[in-house]
């Protein structure tokens, strides 16, 4: 009896091989299937780094961010109509001069949520940041705050001190570094002043790792 278990138990292991082999068993096929992978809609709070995350670019096209394995990041929210953007968008152009030969990315994020700010389309975005003769990465419009904001963002505003910090304003930038990982969140202001010199410190620091 228990050879005959042995052989029946030793044929639906094999025949369920074959069957995953061929692609033709369901639960094979749903192992495989992106149901399984991380989704970021849902799962954006279980990541680790921001590898795992995909975004949209300025024109529509979905980019896994683990095309910048290895550099060192400033993501940022940026506004065309904003008070501050003249000034960040000259530091940002500037560091990314600087430190772009030692794989320094910036990833630009419009938002709109900030008195409609950046109220305009992509074409006119990408218009706009022409003055700017800016080189680095623009993403497509997204919601930094709130139920609707984009699941990256939902994850870096929860990375400090372990609590969920809203984004406040238009520029804030976030240091990711070479592994993906969370290093440092600075407020809008920053082109002058002490945290200015912090985050060009931070940076330097990350470089030479």
């Amino acid at each position: 009896m228990l050879n005959v278990i042995l052989l029946m138990v030793t044929f639906v292991t094999m025949t369920s091989a074959d069957l995953c082999e061929d692609g033709e068993a369901d639960h094979c096929m749903s192992l495989d299937s992106p149901q399984n992978s991380f989704n970021q809609e849902i799962n954006w709070n279980t990541a680790n780094t921001i590898y795992q995350f995909s975004a949209k670019d300025i024109y529509g096209v979905d980019i896994p961010l683990k095309k910048y394995n290895g550099s060192v990041l400033i993501i940022v929210n940026v506004a065309s109509q904003c008070g501050l953007t003249d000034s960040n968008y000259k530091k940002l152009v500037e560091f990314y001069e600087k430190y772009g030969n030692r794989r320094l990315q910036i990833l630009a994020f419009p938002s709109n949520q900030f008195w409609n700010q950046e109220s305009g389309t992509s074409d006119e975005i990408l218009n706009f940041v022409k003055r700017y003769n800016v080189k680095f990465d623009i993403f497509g419009k997204i919601d930094v705050n709130g139920k609707n904001a984009h699941p990256l963002w939902k994850w870096l505003t929860t990375q400090k001190d372990n609590a969920t910090v809203d984004i406040t304003w238009n520029f804030t930038k976030f240091i990711i570094d070479r592994d993906g990982k969370f290093v440092q969140r600075f407020d809008p202001s920053f082109v002058t002043g002490s945290d200015l010199i912090l985050m060009e410190k931070t940076l330097k620091e990350l470089f030479l790792e």
